[in-house]
């Protein structure tokens, strides 16, 4: 009977950046002051009955600002995660190892930064309390 043999180089790589990175590069958008407690509706809809003058209803039934009438976040999803691969792609192709968790927190705030800039340039804007109340908080 032959020998039979298995490549298991990829899952090696995956192996040994869990090892060089405990715990994950997080760096997040954040949303403070008054507007924290409505951006939500503006990304996910109201559940107002009816569409008022600076509103409309959506496909799903929700009431979306006419500024962002499918959100204002995730339709930027495959965006988000196309700079996210390309980052990573960066840093491994750089480097021909595993990133560290110093380079995956430089590469996550970079990737966050882009994603700010993009939200920051189409959430809607009324007064504008929106848009300055977006801010990120860094990967360490």
């Amino acid at each position: 009977m032959p020998d039979i043999k298995v490549d298991d180089s990829k899952f090696q790589r995956k192996i040994a950046l869990a090892i060089a990175n405990p715990s994950p590069a997080l760096a997040e958008i954040t949303v403070e002051g008054k507007a924290k407690d409505y951006w939500g509706v503006w990304e996910f809809g109201g559940r107002n009955k009816e569409a008022g003058p600076r509103t409309r209803k959506g496909g799903d039934g929700r009431i979306y600002s006419r500024q962002a009438p499918k959100g204002y976040v995730f339709k930027y999803q495959r965006k988000f995660f196309q700079l996210l691969k390309e980052e990573y792609v960066r840093i491994v192709k750089a480097n021909r190892r595993p990133p560290t968790h110093a380079e995956l927190a430089a590469a996550a705030n970079r990737v966050t930064e882009q994603a700010l800039e993009l939200i920051k340039a189409t959430v809607p804007v009324d007064t504008g309390q929106l848009q300055e109340s977006i801010d990120m908080n860094e990967a360490t």
